[in-house]
């Protein structure tokens, strides 16, 4: 049984828990102020290491949107996404842009969002205007890119009653996203990629992250780990006290180097350790989820020698879609490391808020259309057996139209360039055909998550299964390992050969027609496909 205290999962009663003595009693007052002007409730557990995170929707689709005017205004870019089968998506609720446009525009495209169907939205938040933010100058010429004041009291004491500290900018930008977009927000990222750099160094080479803290110099931020800490842990205590409901996820991060200094550092400025009831305890205490970003083109090599299209792109798909689920793994093996395994801590909730191939070769990458449109719908229909809930392509829209696109990512979009795209005439390629084609064919479904009920493939084999409320089953499977000359047969098990099945081409082949299979054998394609059961002959 786990050693954490259990708490109710939908975490409505988690505000602080401190013993209460009289009202009347000046010394218990006097002392719970000091405690919040530190910058916490010491005494209590209202942080991660106790608290459950509460469950995510699984299996959601997601899409990073973007700043495309005039046109593409928040609410016509979710109407475009919701069309294409996209369940849930992340914005930007950055304070500069809030700061200077208000609130109140965000929040009616946020309620417009929630009206289309829209679950479990991600919110970035972070990005000081140019009054808020920190001066101090970690790196040689470059400015902190955080708020300044982050390490005044978070709370401050009127009259017997605990008010934000408007001079602890962050914490009050915080508290202000927090009363504006509660129940509209579930997720609330901290920063995006806070750890860009050379995070990448082993243990043991001079400059690498798991043996000190990550330079400053060569983070996203421009700023020590202790201070992403400091963001955290405000975050935490801010927003749990306003929408107990909502998460605090990590900012997209990349390597599992910098997610082990979150877990080992607290927010002390100086060093990070811990220091009595002031930076009691380390970054592990103040999220909830994990928000991690993955292109695997970056650490996968290429395969070669195949002269067979389809198999050339199964392959690598494979290969890429093994370094997507390795670095979750590896993130996962840092939580593990810091006890976070559901028995000594809770295990924290996984969102991959950017994945994508880039759709056109480029100096780095030799890929192609077909092989993003496979590596996507496997990712997709493989994530929740991975123990990630939600699953954003980068992006709506290419970045511009030139080809080849420069960067990379610039060809990643699910339509053409929306800043010179007419609002009446999107143009979808063919990732946004093939996802809404397998969302479509799964709409309804669930991935059931007992082992039981996954099959046992031949080991040539990978796949998963879905149900819909009836029990009706859909399969997801692909090859392993594609060959030029050979189509494997796979021979259904009896449970399955009885039924009658719908095989349905996904991924690059999403334009084929569907076949029926009537006596249990199905030739295996190079691309994957999807397999639905229909009522017994």
């Amino acid at each position: 049984m786990p050693t954490f205290r259990q708490q109710s999962l939908d975490m409505t009663n988690n505000l602080p828990k401190c013993k209460i003595l009289p009202l009347t009693h000046f010394l218990f007052w006097s002392i719970l102020a000091t405690v919040w002007m530190l910058g916490g409730c010491a005494c209590c557990d209202n942080n991660a290491l106790y608290q459950i995170p509460p469950q995510l929707n699984s299996g959601r689709i997601g899409i990073n949107t973007g700043y495309h005017p005039p046109d593409w205004t928040d609410k016509q870019q979710a109407n475009l996404s919701r069309k294409y089968g996209f369940h849930t998506l992340r914005t930007g609720l950055f304070h500069h842009v809030l700061n200077q446009w208000g609130y109140e525009g965000k929040k009616e495209a946020l309620q417009y969002f929630k009206q289309l169907g829209f679950v479990d939205i991600v919110g970035i938040i972070g990005y000081p205007a140019p009054e808020s933010q920190d001066s101090t100058k970690s790196c040689s010429g470059q400015v902190s890119t955080v708020f300044k004041g982050l390490y005044l009291p978070i709370w401050e004491q009127h009259s017997n009653e605990t008010l934000i500290n408007q001079e602890n900018t962050f914490a009050a930008y915080v508290w202000e996203v927090a009363n504006s977009f509660k129940g509209l927000v579930s997720i609330y990222e901290v920063w995006n990629e806070p750890d860009a750099g050379n995070g990448g160094l082993p243990k043991g080479l001079p400059g690498n992250w798991w043996d000190a803290p990550p330079p400053p110099c060569q983070t996203g931020l421009n700023a020590s780990v202790f201070t992403y800490v400091r963001m955290l842990r405000i975050t935490y205590e801010v927003l749990k006290k306003v929408d107990p409901n909502a998460l605090v996820a990590t900012g997209g991060l990349g390597w599992p180097a910098y997610l082990d200094a979150i877990c080992r550092y607290t927010d002390q400025p100086l060093t990070g350790k811990i220091s009595s009831d002031s930076f009691p305890l380390t970054g592990g205490a103040y999220f909830d989820c994990v928000s991690f970003h993955a292109y695997p083109h970056l650490f996968t090599k290429p395969i070669s020698g195949s002269k067979n299209k389809d198999a050339a792109s199964s392959l690598y798909s494979n290969a890429a879609l093994e370094g997507l689920w390795g670095l979750k793994n590896q993130l996962n093996q840092v939580l593990l490391n810091h006890g976070f395994d559901g028995i000594k801590y809770p295990e924290k909730r996984w969102i991959c808020t950017e994945f994508n191939l880039p759709r056109e070769p480029s100096k780095s990458w030799s890929g192609d259309e077909s092989t993003q449109l496979d590596f996507v719908v496997k990712a997709l229909a493989s994530a929740p057996a991975n123990k990630v809930n939600q699953m954003h392509l980068y992006a709506l829209s290419d970045g511009r139209n030139q080809h080849p696109a420069t960067p990379e990512f610039d060809a990643m979009g699910m339509f053409e360039a929306l800043d010179t795209t007419r609002l009446s005439k999107p143009k979808p390629h063919a990732i946004a055909l093939a996802i809404k084609h397998f969302e479509e064919l799964l709409n309804g479904y669930a991935f059931d998550p007992d082992p039981k009920a996954q099959p046992e493939l031949p080991s040539w084999l990978e796949g998963s299964i879905f149900k819909d409320k009836a029990g009706k089953e859909a399969i997801v499977l692909w090859l392993k390992n594609p060959t030029e000359s050979e189509t494997p047969l796979f021979y259904m098990p009896q449970q399955w050969a009885s039924q009658r099945w719908t095989l349905y081409p996904i991924g690059s082949a999403h334009y084929r027609s569907p076949d029926l299979i009537k006596d249990g054998v199905i030739p295996m394609p190079p691309y994957p496909i999807l397999l639905l059961s229909h009522p017994s002959w």
